[in-house]
């Protein structure tokens, strides 16, 4: 999806353009953003994998981030839960 985060911010100058889709490494995150191809970057279901991407990528955690498996489901799962119930909130999704 990078390619096309690239492509939509060629497009509208001065617009800020989110890069996502298997962006699960600081580093990739940092290249993409160093190169000019986003302007930010999308980490939902890394941030399902693990909740403390952020941090653990600033080093402030001393810990290997745990990367988002492409077989597990269980983004699907929860964003499907909340659409049936529409009005609910899962308390662990709250911040």
């Amino acid at each position: 999806m990078v390619k096309f985060a690239h492509e939509v911010k060629a497009a509208v100058p001065g617009t800020p353009v989110i890069a996502a889709g298997r962006i699960q490494s600081p580093e990739f995150a940092s290249n993409i953003i160093e190169k000019g191809e986003a302007d930010l970057i999308g980490l939902a279901t890394e941030l399902f994998a693990d909740p403390l991407w952020p941090k653990k990528a600033r080093g402030e955690i001393k810990e290997p981030i745990v990367a988002c498996e492409p077989t597990c489901s269980l983004c699907m799962s929860i964003l499907a839960l909340l659409m049936r119930e529409e009005k609910g909130v899962i308390p662990f999704l709250s911040i």
